[in-house]
C-alpha cells in the first residue's frame, strides 16, 4: 500500500475549476477533511452519484468525507472564493502507472450518466 497526504488550495480566479463525475483509478480510499467553511467560497461542492440519487453533503472547517474507488462524485464550479482541503489517500503498489494512460471512461460513470438523463456539465450545476 502507498499512502499519501496532500494539501490542496483551489481559487476561483482564473479558468474554471470543475471536476466532472469520476472513479478514483489510482486511489482505493479518500478521505478529505475540509480546512475552510463552504461560507468562505461560492459553489465548489462534492457531488457524490448514489443510487438515491445525487447526495452534496454539508462541509464545515474540520469536517470529514471518505469514499473508495467505487463511488462516481464530482465537484461543481468554484465561481467566488478559496477552498483549502486536506487529501489522505490509500493506493496499490503500481495502480497509478497501470490507469496512467487510460482514457476510457469508467463503465460506472457512463451508466450514470445514461441514468441521469442529463450530461455531468448539467448535473454540476446544483
Amino acid at each position: 500500500m502507498i499512502y499519501e497526504i496532500k494539501l490542496r488550495r483551489v481559487e476561483a480566479a482564473g479558468a474554471r475549476k470543475v471536476i466532472f463525475f469520476h472513479l478514483d483509478a489510482a486511489t482505493i480510499k479518500t478521505m478529505q477533511v475540509a480546512l475552510n467553511d463552504e461560507s468562505e467560497y461560492d459553489a465548489g461542492r462534492l457531488v457524490y452519484a448514489t443510487e438515491a440519487g445525487l447526495h452534496l453533503p454539508t462541509r464545515m472547517a474540520g469536517s470529514t468525507t471518505i469514499h473508495d474507488n467505487t463511488i462516481p462524485h464530482a465537484v461543481n464550479e468554484l465561481p467566488a472564493g478559496v477552498r483549502f482541503g486536506l487529501f489522505f489517500l490509500e493506493s496499490m503498489l503500481g495502480e497509478v502507472e497501470q490507469y496512467k494512460y487510460s482514457r476510457e471512461e469508467p463503465i460506472a460513470v457512463t451508466q450514470l450518466r445514461g441514468a441521469l438523463c442529463v450530461s455531468p456539465r448539467v448535473a454540476l450545476l446544483l
